[in-house]
């Protein structure tokens, strides 16, 4: 058995022999590849940014739905659309989100909440 400088298995930088490289089991004092950490924190971020934009199209309906539906007159509407405008600019560049998408993204969400909203109003009940 190779041993390093302190007697540990396996020799600082190299992985365990026969491990299969980045399946490899994880020893102290161990070289882990920055790129492995990369590519995990960059599909944690994808995760994170998925779900946060199905957040602000989800709550961009619910509003406009609730606003529709309560009788409430059209400058409730664009007080929401931009409250919903700020608070989805602030999260979405939190995420750091260029120009293009993150205006892209808040002009959906004020799409979605307009569609819930007319369909709140023309619904008999």
């Amino acid at each position: 058995m190779i041993r390093d400088r302190r007697g540990g298995w396996p020799p600082r930088g190299e992985a365990a022999p026969g491990s299969g490289g980045e399946r490899a089991r994880v020893y102290p004092g161990q070289f882990i590849p920055r790129a492995s950490i990369t590519e995990a924190m960059a599909r944690a971020a994808s995760l994170t940014t998925g779900l946060l934009i199905f957040i602000l199209l989800a709550v961009s309906g619910l509003s406009g739905y609730v606003i529709g539906r309560s009788g409430s007159s059209w400058p409730a509407l664009i007080m929401a659309g931009a409250t919903l405008a700020m608070v989805g600019a602030v999260f979405l560049q939190e995420q750091e989100f260029t120009a293009l998408p993150g205006i892209s993204t808040i002009v959906a969400c004020l799409m979605v909440n307009q569609i819930a909203y007319v369909l709140a109003k023309r619904r008999p009940g």
